[in-house]
């Protein structure tokens, strides 16, 4: 028989140690109401729902006793509606459909408010929207409005750590945390947060746990995470000697030395990758990963070099729009059991046209669009535009 949502109350409250007064404290009530629940003599209003839900740790269908709800597919599927729905906004138009995908991670949370996947889902959008769009969004929703977007964000990377069932959860919602923090210039507050990760969270613990698998000879298991520890420390090795260059590059001016930091990056990529026909997702970023040395080699004057380089990040965006959204094995033997899936999964686009407008002004901007070294990579990047309109 199923169990009364009065009886779910009683029991929820129980479960987590608390008095019918301590749980009337929390909602703001008499605790003569929430016995009244419990006795079956009336139900929560609804605006209690959500609130009841949070405090118990658990979703509104079991709230409503609806246990046989698969929810992880169900939230896979809602995700991935918000996923297609923001794809498909149009650049002008990305404040307002932002508003819109706001809306739905707002829906999805009514019946989810404690799920943390959908709250760091929700609150990474929020992250971005705010920081890259902050001046139309103000312009629609004015500062307040705002301003309620970014506390409203915080609150769930919150809720999602109080309610994260793997440390990886609780890693994700901090780091949200600290790019709100971080765009808001409260340096203070970012450092806090980064001082409580946990180091071995996303590297050591799977080396460590990759040598335990071989101790108890687990050796399937141990060469899983033998690639999952190679995806992990290459993506970040890539992207620490991307970071560095920057610093070489654009505060020190020690172009040399930020080429020679690009350079292993992309050496480090060939080197892992040489014998596959494609670069995992990872190697790539807004900026085509050969961009990196590109840039250097104009500023060194070596413009015969930046512009075989420049060739290079074209042939990668071709082979990554390509690949994109398909689920692909490697075949060489260090990556051989190392699995990569592309975007959404058919949800989203690779925009290379975006990709390739932002290296044309670029050049203009540098000078060179029109110099005869660079007349082969402007040529191909104006055809891949030609073809896409």
């Amino acid at each position: 028989m199923k169990e009364s949502i009065g009886k779910i109350i009683k029991r929820l409250r129980k479960e987590n140690e608390m008095t019918q007064e301590e749980l009337a404290e929390a909602l703001n009530i008499s605790a003569v109401a929430v016995s009244k629940w419990e006795n079956e003599l009336t139900m929560p209003d609804i605006s209690q729902i959500i609130p009841l839900a949070n405090i118990f740790g658990v979703t509104t269908d079991e709230l409503f006793g609806l246990t046989d709800v698969d929810h992880e597919q169900e939230i896979r599927e809602k995700l991935g509606e918000i996923f297609k729905f923001t794809d498909n906004i149009k650049d002008n138009e990305k404040a307002s459909g932002g508003l819109e995908a706001l809306e739905m991670y707002r829906s999805v949370l009514k019946t989810y408010p404690n799920n943390p996947t959908v709250l760091i889902n929700a609150a990474s959008f929020g992250s971005y929207l705010t920081s890259y769009y902050e001046k139309p969004l103000e312009q629609l929703i004015g500062r307040e409005g705002l301003e309620k977007i970014v506390d409203e964000s915080i609150k769930w990377c919150e809720l999602a750590i109080k309610y994260a069932k793997t440390q990886d959860d609780v890693f994700s919602a901090k780091r949200t945390l600290v790019d709100f923090y971080t765009s808001r210039k409260n340096f203070d507050k970012a450092f806090e947060i980064v001082d409580t990760f946990v180091s071995d969270i996303n590297s050591l613990k799977y080396i460590y746990l990759a040598s335990l698998k071989w101790s108890a000879g687990q050796s399937e298991e141990q060469k899983r995470l033998n690639c999952k520890n190679i995806k992990t420390l290459s993506a970040a090795l890539v992207h620490q000697a991307i970071m560095l260059g920057n610093i070489y590059m654009n505060n020190e001016k020690r172009y040399e030395d930020a080429l020679y930091c690009y350079r292993y990056a992309n050496d480090l990529v060939e080197a892992l990758f040489k014998e596959e026909q494609y670069r995992p997702p990872y190697c790539d970023s807004v900026i085509p990963l050969y961009c990196f040395p590109a840039k250097c080699l104009i500023k060194l004057g070596r413009t015969k070099e930046a512009a075989e380089t420049l060739e290079k990040a074209v042939d990668f965006m071709e082979i990554q729009e390509k690949n994109y959204n398909k689920k692909t094995e490697f075949s060489s033997p260090l990556m051989v059991d190392c699995h990569f899936s592309y975007g959404f999964e058919g949800s989203a686009k690779y925009e290379i046209e975006k990709r390739i407008r932002q290296i044309l002004v670029w050049l203009d901007n540098s000078g060179y669009l029109d110099d005869p070294n660079f007349e082969n990579p402007v040529r191909r990047m104006n055809e891949i535009l030609a073809e896409k309109a």
